[in-house]
């Protein structure tokens, strides 16, 4: 029988050297397939946020078409009957005047989407598709800016002012929020816009300190 060989202590540093490159070999096999597949999972990546990206800007373009199609389709089924509304109501406005601008200090300070005047009083009228409570409100900051500051190119020295708030459908009840607040209310109801509020209301009114 051959007998075996035994073991130096240089064979084993052998061993373990050979058993070590081995080990890099897979390591840097391993590393390199592992950088590969984390390479193709980031381009893969990009090129799904890229169509996302593609996709919200074309959803974003298509919602402002259609939220500027409602605005004006809620403006063209009001702004037709709006002064023959308010004459009935006994406020003989006769002018319409469309998006009325506010400046301070040189920058806008508020926008009329409608001013209804007649001879001592005028109305800002806010048009929406759909209000808010928090819609209500912004409208009621406007008014008191109005009354501070006048509009470009309107008389308004000496007026009384109203509010009013138009639109189609009102969320969370802001129509009686805003009929509370004092502003007059144009809803629909069935085929038509009309004023909701009734004969003994009583508008809240402001001042212009102009």
């Amino acid at each position: 029988m051959k007998k075996k060989k035994k073991l130096t202590k240089q064979d084993i540093l052998e061993m373990f050297a050979a058993s070590d490159v081995r080990f890099a070999k897979q390591m840097f096999e391993s590393n390199a397939k592992f950088e590969q597949q984390m390479s193709e999972f980031e381009e893969t990546l990009k090129k799904n946020q890229e169509a996302a990206e593609k996709r919200d800007k074309e959803f974003d373009k298509k919602l402002g078409n259609l939220t500027g199609f409602l605005g004006k389709f809620t403006e063209e089924m009001i702004r037709p009957n709006i002064i023959p509304m308010f004459q009935a109501k006994g406020i003989n406005v006769e002018t319409l005047l469309r998006s009325v601008v506010g400046k301070k200090e040189g920058k806008d300070y508020y926008e009329i989407d409608w001013l209804l005047i007649d001879t001592n009083i005028a109305i800002v009228v806010e048009v929406k598709t759909k209000f808010t409570r928090d819609d209500v409100d912004e409208h009621l900051e406007r008014l008191n800016r109005i009354s501070e500051i006048a509009p470009k190119h309107v008389l308004l020295n000496e007026k009384t002012l109203l509010g009013a708030a138009a639109g189609i459908t009102f969320e969370d009840g802001a129509d009686r929020y805003a009929y509370k607040k004092g502003l007059y209310v144009l809803k629909q109801t069935g085929n038509f816009v009309s004023i909701i509020n009734e004969e003994s209301f009583t508008p809240k009114e402001w001042k212009t300190n102009y």
